[in-house]
C-alpha cells in the first residue's frame, strides 16, 4: 500500500500538476471561516449555506486529466470556462460550485507558476508537503461531500469540458480513486519518505506563504470579480505559453 501512495501523489499530482485535495479543501474552508467580513454579502451567502457545493467546486476543477494536452479554450483550468459555469448557474447551488471552481483556478494559478527548477518532482514534492501540513479534520470533510451533491454538478460539468484522453466518467472514476487515496493515513509515511530523501527541497514556510498567496487571490477574486489581477495570471502556468 506504502508503494502505491507513494507512486499516485508523485505521478498522479505530477499529471495534474496542482495543489493537492486536502490543500484545495483546507483553502475552500478558510474563504468560508474567514469570508464573512471580507466578501459582499450575497456572495458569501451563497457559499456558506452550500458549502459542499463550492468545496467540491474547489476540487472538480482537477477531474480532467492531461490538461496539458487540451486546447486553449476548452481546457478544464481556462477562467473562460469557469465563468462560463457561473453564467449558466440557474441555482444558488450551482452558483457555490461555479465560485469553488473559480476559487480552484486562482490558488493553481500560484503553484503552476513557479518554476520547477533542478530537483525532480518538485511540484508533486510541493503538493504532497502541503497536503501533510493539512489538520487531518480536512480529510473528513473530504470524505463528507456526498455522491449525490456530486452528480448534480457533475452533470454540469461534463456539458462544459473537454477530455482528449478519457472519457468524462472515466476521467470522474480515476479522480474519485486519486480522493480516496489523499484520506489514507498511509499518506504520512509517504511524506515523511519524501522528507528523508529531499529534506532541503522546499521549506515548510515557503508553503505556508504559497497557501496565503493563494488565499489572498481567492479572496480578491470573490470580492471583485472580472476586475480581480488574478486574473492576468493563468492557471495553467507556463503550459499555457504553448497555446498562445
Amino acid at each position: 500500500m506504502f508503494i502505491v501512495c507513494l507512486l499516485s501523489f508523485l505521478l498522479l499530482p505530477s499529471i495534474v500538476h496542482a495543489w493537492g485535495p486536502l490543500t484545495h479543501v483546507y483553502l475552500g474552508n478558510q474563504i468560508i471561516d474567514f469570508g464573512a467580513a471580507a466578501l459582499p454579502p450575497a456572495i458569501y451567502g451563497v457559499i456558506k449555506k452550500f458549502k459542499n457545493d463550492f468545496l467540491y467546486g474547489n476540487l472538480s476543477a482537477d477531474i480532467i486529466l492531461g490538461r496539458k494536452f487540451q486546447g486553449f479554450e476548452k481546457n478544464s483550468h481556462s477562467w473562460d470556462i469557469a465563468w462560463k459555469l457561473l453564467e449558466f448557474s440557474k441555482t444558488d447551488r450551482q452558483k457555490a460550485f461555479a465560485y469553488g471552481y473559480l476559487t480552484h483556478l486562482c490558488a493553481d494559478s500560484v503553484v503552476h507558476n513557479l518554476k520547477g527548477g533542478a530537483m525532480p518532482f518538485k511540484h508533486s514534492i510541493m503538493e504532497v508537503k502541503s497536503d501533510s501540513m493539512v489538520n487531518r479534520k480536512y480529510r473528513k470533510m473530504l470524505k463528507d461531500l456526498d455522491a449525490f451533491m456530486q452528480k448534480k454538478n457533475d452533470v454540469v460539468l461534463e456539458d462544459h469540458l473537454e477530455s482528449l484522453i478519457f472519457s468524462f466518467k472515466t476521467n470522474k472514476k480515476i479522480f474519485k480513486g486519486f480522493l480516496l487515496l489523499s484520506r489514507l493515513p498511509n499518506y504520512r509515511p509517504v511524506s515523511g519518505f519524501i522528507k528523508k530523501r529531499f529534506p532541503y527541497g522546499i521549506p515548510v514556510v515557503d508553503i505556508y506563504d504559497f497557501q496565503q498567496e493563494s488565499l489572498r487571490r481567492m479572496f480578491e477574486l470573490l470580492k471583485n470579480g472580472r476586475d480581480s489581477d488574478v486574473l492576468k495570471e493563468h492557471p495553467l502556468g507556463s503550459i499555457s505559453k504553448r497555446f498562445s
